[in-house]
């Protein structure tokens, strides 16, 4: 059994027992369709190749106040709400500007 990689993994696999926090390697639900994932990033390095795919690209957004520090962004088909806390002049409708840039590290 392979555990997945954290010193209470390796302790509880050097100890012959369950992975400790969380299923073994075998056990766990892929998050990420590997092959299918493979196959897009291949069929647009080969469009981009060919020069049937532009390599660069251009995205736009469009933001409106709606009312003292709460905005709505506009990303393609999505609409996103900006706020700021109660205490900053906000309603606290939605995530900070912070928050937001927080959060897209993770995307």
């Amino acid at each position: 059994m392979e555990c997945l990689p954290g010193p209470a993994s390796r302790t509880a696999q050097a100890s012959g027992g369950a992975c400790a926090g969380g299923p073994a390697i075998s056990q766990r639900r892929e998050l990420i369709n590997r092959a299918k994932f493979r196959e897009v990033h291949l069929s647009t390095k080969d469009k981009v190749a060919r020069n049937v795919m532009p390599s660069s690209l251009v995205v736009r957004a469009s933001v409106r106040l709606v009312e003292n520090q709460l905005k709505e962004g506009r990303l393609g088909e999505h609409t996103v709400v900006c706020d700021e806390a109660v205490e900053r002049g906000g309603t606290g409708k939605g995530p900070s500007p912070l928050e937001y840039l927080v959060a897209s590290v993770g995307f």
